[in-house]
């Protein structure tokens, strides 16, 4: 009797084509969280650059992006979180427009000209890149650049 009731306790395996269909739905809710963090990253800059970091609102940010506030903390703990996404957002955009110049390149001007229209035509172009510039003149803000924690390498600092 015993063997039978443990038996019965045992989940029944389950079928290869549900675990195909619960992969598939898996893979579709991190898509989808993805691009709601995305458009929370991309809400928030497009806040942040109109009314600047400390007027910016939580559930302003929620609503542009188009999800709830109970969303928005699901991916970031605070406004401040929010701020920290969009610079991280921004410098790994940076990181691929200032890519480094080879020492054996026959002309580094051009490529520091040809790097300076890129960058100047991608913070028109780019709400997150743009705000993330404008996050370092804001009073307001206190993030990860000015707080010393950012992935600068210390280029250009002597």
């Amino acid at each position: 009797m015993r063997g039978r009731v443990q038996a019965a306790r045992r989940a029944p395996p389950v079928p290869t084509s549900l675990n195909h269909a619960l992969g598939a739905f898996r893979m579709a809710k991190q898509d989808r969280a993805v691009r709601t963090r995305e458009e929370l990253i991309r809400s928030a800059a497009e806040s942040f650059g109109r009314s600047g970091f400390g007027l910016s609102s939580l559930s302003g940010i929620s609503a542009g992006a188009g999800v709830s506030s109970g969303a928005l903390h699901f991916h970031f703990a605070s406004k401040r979180e929010l701020g920290e996404a969009v610079e991280e957002a921004a410098a790994r955009t940076l990181g691929v427009i200032i890519a480094p110049c080879p020492p054996s390149h026959p002309d580094p001007l051009r490529v520091l000209v040809d790097t300076s229209h890129l960058l100047a035509r991608r913070i028109t172009q780019d709400v997150v890149l743009r705000a993330a510039f404008g996050l370092g003149n804001d009073a307001t803000w206190q993030g990860a650049a000015r707080s010393g924690r950012s992935g600068a390498d210390g280029c250009g600092r002597r």
